[in-house]
């Protein structure tokens, strides 16, 4: 750049295995499980559990699914990671700003403890931390907070910090979301042509999150849904918001994706498209459980009829766009 970078912007994703080998899936889940605000279950009940019973079953299990997306440059998450982080660094350096961009992740490589090392170690005082996730749940963007605060206590010299705790309210995240479902439907034609509806479909947590302990997330995904629903102009009848990935034997948030994907099959419905705005990037949840998983369900159910996932915004030109506007916003009076 034409500046040396006084300012460093962080993507930070929740995680991903190194390889899809049972081994390092089983390091993968050992971490992620371990987060209590992944499962919020006293250590003493949940940690005979997790090393007693998951982490001897679950990794197998888990790789033969990573392994159906993996691609030759990587998981499908890091990737898309590191094609936003790039894209993000050419507008900067396009603009001569001294920003730069990298990616990381909360377990797996590269860290969000190694990458906010490095940032330090190179002088830089400024630094935006931006968790990709457009709606707030404790589970995700808390997560990426509880570790930047394990680094910054063993670090002397901290920089300067901001962060964003959802951008879902944002009407131009809305409108990059609406555009991006318009771009797939000029190409592949729109679901009610062939009598099909709309799913969004969020990333579920437990009832009990929501009922129990107040959590906001429930309503900011059904606010978000609405909002994008708005702005493509359909009718009540034509989208519908639900929740997938559930996983444990407790009640989460519902109707469950799955089941509707099934219901609706059964109910002629003979086309159904699904986007998962919960989801910045594309990865397992939405690679593999969606448009692998949830697509055969429905097929089964319907032999005659039309799945279509709508990708996430990943690196798109619309996805860059929305994230540069952000960043710009979010470094006012540091720029």
């Amino acid at each position: 750049m034409g500046k040396k970078p006084q300012i460093a912007v962080l993507l930070a994703n929740t995680g991903t295995p190194d390889d899809p080998s049972p081994e390092a899936v089983r390091r993968y889940l050992r971490d992620y499980l371990k987060d209590r605000r992944i499962v919020e279950m006293p250590p003493f009940i949940w940690l005979p559990i997790l090393y007693g019973t998951v982490l001897r079953k679950r990794p197998a299990k888990s790789a033969a699914k990573y392994r159906q997306i993996w691609t030759p440059e990587g998981s499908p998450l890091v990737v898309h990671a590191r094609k936003i982080a790039e894209g993000l660094n050419e507008r900067m350096k396009a603009s001569d700003l001294p920003v730069r961009v990298e990616y990381s992740m909360c377990y797996g490589n590269p860290s969000l403890d190694a990458q906010i090392r490095k940032i330090v170690a190179e002088g830089i005082e400024k630094l935006f931390i931006l968790p990709l996730f457009p709606q707030y749940s404790p589970q995700t963007v808390g997560s990426v907070m509880d570790t930047v605060g394990k680094t910054y206590r063993t670090l002397r010299n901290i920089p300067a910090t901001r962060t964003v705790k959802r951008f879902c309210d944002r009407d131009d995240w809305v409108q990059a979301m609406a555009q991006h479902v318009r771009n797939y439907w000029a190409e592949h034609g729109e679901p009610w042509s062939e009598g099909g509806k709309l799913i969004f479909s969020f990333h579920g947590v437990p009832e009990e999150c929501v009922k129990e302990k107040g959590d906001t997330y429930q309503q900011e995904c059904l606010d978000s849904s609405k909002a994008i629903a708005a702005a493509l102009n359909l009718t009540s009848e034509q989208w519908e918001t639900d929740f997938q990935s559930r996983f444990g034997p407790q009640e989460w948030l519902q109707p469950y994706t799955i089941d509707r994907a099934k219901t609706l099959a059964s109910e002629g419905v003979n086309r159904l498209d699904i986007i998962c705005p919960s989801f910045t990037c594309d990865c397992l949840e939405t690679d593999e459980e969606v448009d692998l998983g949830i697509r055969k369900v429905y097929e089964e159910a319907n032999p005659s009829g039309h799945f279509h996932y709508i990708p996430c915004l990943n690196s798109t030109p619309g996805a860059i766009d929305f994230y540069e506007r952000l960043i710009r916003d979010e470094l006012q009076g540091w720029l």
